[in-house]
């Protein structure tokens, strides 16, 4: 599809706002993003283009966290470590108290706090292969917050383009 003459000739004075916006809008977007280590929030990023600016979320899973999955079995080590990052938090709120390794198993309390981390560890590798089963039976869930953005994102390049053309937006 060809962009018109006249509508080109409008836009070309305004890339620097259609960077600007994306800007806005990849902080938006990296607001909903779901958290856990950072790393999808921050590959979420404003790139220019020759046509203005586009936004790019560069994290491997990031897609993944777009639209859900198909059943499959993932990796145990990463949901191993989810677990961990996780459980402490669980752990906190009903006032538990995690265990850490023992630095040395000589003594009877040495040796029952490390039976205590063994069994701690073996329920978190439980837990962390639970989570594998249900995601090799029903996949994982779409969170579409990118396309809750949608809407804010909207307004964004609207209010700015307006701006640019020297148009006022109702609001």
């Amino acid at each position: 599809m060809r962009i018109p003459r006249d509508l080109r000739v409008r836009l070309r004075g305004t890339k620097k706002q259609i960077l600007e916006a994306a800007l806005l809008g990849a902080e938006v977007i990296a607001k909903r993003a779901p958290k856990d280590i950072g790393q999808l929030k921050s590959s979420i990023r404003a790139v220019p283009t020759a046509a203005g600016a586009r936004i790019v979320l560069d994290a491997p899973h990031a897609g993944i966290m777009e639209l859900g999955s198909r059943p499959h079995f993932p990796p145990l080590q990463p949901l191993i470590d989810w677990v961990r990052r996780h459980v402490g938090h669980v752990a906190k709120d009903l006032g538990v108290r995690t265990p850490h390794a023992p630095k040395s198993t000589r003594t009877k309390r040495g040796a029952a706090l490390m039976a205590r981390y063994v069994d701690y560890e073996r329920e978190i590798v439980a837990v962390a292969r639970a989570i594998q089963r249900k995601i090799g039976r029903k996949g994982t869930k779409p969170r579409y917050f990118v396309k809750k953005s949608l809407p804010d994102l909207v307004k964004i390049f609207a209010r700015i383009l307006a701006k640019a053309e020297g148009g006022v937006l109702r609001e």
